[in-house]
Formats: structure tokens, sequence, C-alpha cells
């Protein structure tokens, strides 16, 4: 079987065989981008070997898969830094930078992975993941309901966001397990936080089965405190989710006169 990167990243240790082309110096020939990132180091200067840490990310990834092989999830936890070769720029004081590293690594996702048998589907999802994977690190201070919102939004299914969430923890590969767990401690509360929010909104489209014209009509009355109290009565967590037949039935033994 040829090792294409889909070949690769679906079979039963991807880590290992990129590793051993990568020693082999056969890596670049599979997508230089990838053996980019393993970046020579001015003296004076230090980062972390974004080409060791994309393996481990990868490998975190595939550890916390739930449901067989995902190659969406694996290729974003691959590719996920793959924007910072281009984005890297030395400071004053030793300072290594690598601004917006998750949009240029997005825009290279876009052109090198058709190339690679990747549709424009699977191309698309990848790189939206490259592009949210910092977001987890914006928010250091806590996650607003807003914010927790938006980043719903951005990820725009359930099962993309399921991804990002694992490539927010995979992505903490600190070998200081204080470090790590702190990390991982602040993934598990904005999961909470998306848990709480998907289940404040679900709740706030819920609608009652019939409205107010419609009791008015059913009861025979007019606007005013009474139904009012029939809403509010139709509006509880219980009620608001019968259908329009049980809701009516409910009504009538309920309210009928």
């Amino acid at each position: 079987m040829l090792n294409t990167l889909k070949n690769i990243l679906t079979g039963s240790d991807p880590v290992s065989v990129l590793r051993a082309l990568h020693k082999d110096g056969e890596l670049v020939n599979l997508e230089p981008a990838i053996a980019a990132l393993d970046m020579e180091i001015p003296e004076g200067y230090h980062h972390k070997n974004n080409l060791a840490h994309s393996f481990q990310v990868l490998q975190n990834a595939i550890d916390r898969e739930t449901s067989g092989v995902d190659l969406i999830l694996r290729t974003a936890a691959l590719l996920h830094d793959i924007g910072k070769p281009e984005t890297r720029a030395f400071g004053e004081n030793s300072l290594v930078t690598f601004t917006n590293h998750e949009t240029a690594g997005a825009n290279l996702v876009r052109r090198i992975l058709p190339a690679h048998g990747y549709n424009k589907k699977e191309t698309q999802q990848i790189a939206d993941l490259v592009f949210l994977h910092m977001r987890s690190h914006t928010f250091e201070a806590g996650w607003t309901e807003s914010a927790v919102r938006r980043l719903i939004t951005d990820a725009n299914t359930s099962e993309q966001l399921a991804r990002l969430i694992i490539i927010f923890y995979s992505d903490a590969t600190t070998g200081i397990p204080a470090k790590k767990a702190d990390l991982h401690n602040k993934v598990d509360a904005l999961k909470e936080e998306v848990h709480r929010v998907e289940a404040c909104d679900s709740r706030k489209a819920l609608r009652p089965a019939l409205n107010g014209n419609e009791i008015a009509s059913l009861l025979k009355l007019a606007p005013g405190p009474e139904l009012g109290r029939v809403m509010r009565y139709l509006n509880t967590d219980e009620i608001v989710k019968l259908g329009r037949e049980e809701t009516i039935e409910l009504v009538l033994k309920k309210f009928g006169k």
C-alpha cells in the first residue's frame, strides 16, 4: 500500500509511520509543509519542536477517539500548527511569536489537502478545525456565555465541536503534570459550559403546542390574568414538550369549565 497521507492517518499506528518517514528523510516527499514543522531554532531563541509536538497531538487525539478512526480529527490534529513556519517571527529578549498561525494554517490546509485526495467537504472541515484550534487559549479568564455560544456557532455542527474539544485536550503536550492538569481542567469547564448553554438554548427554543389566541378560543377567555396563568403553565418544562392533541386534552381537563 502506498504511503499516502490518508492511508497513513487511517492506519493502526500513524505516529510511528510518520516518525519513521521523518527519520529516513522521506517526510518531505509525503508533504513538505509537514516536514517544515521541524524548524531549526537560531541560537539565543527557544520554542518547542513543532513537528514532535504535532505528532504528540495526533497521538493524543487518536487516544481520545470513541467511534473508530476519524480522518477529519486525525488530519486536523496533525496539521493544527501547520501555519507556524510561515508566521514565525523573532523579537527582542529571545521572544519567538507565531501570530495568526491558525489563519495561515487554515489557508495552507485548503491549498495542500486536495492533492492528498481530500474532497472539498473534508478539506473545509479540517481547515475550520485548524482555524479554531487556538480559541481555547483566548479565554484564560473564563468563558462568557456569549463566547461559548460563538464557539458553538463557529464549530457549525456538534460533530465538529466534539472534534475541536478533543483537539483542545490533545494540544496540551507539556511534560509538567500540574500544568497539563490545569489545561485539561479548563477544557473540562468549557465542556460543561457548552452543555449548559446548549441545554438553555434548546429550552428557550421550545414553544407550547397552542398559542395564546388558540387557548383563548378553546377556553373562551379574554386577554387577562387567567389567560396568562394558562400560558405560564403551558410553558413549564414538562408541559411545553407535549404535542398538540395532548396539550388540548390537558388544558380542557385542567382549565375547562
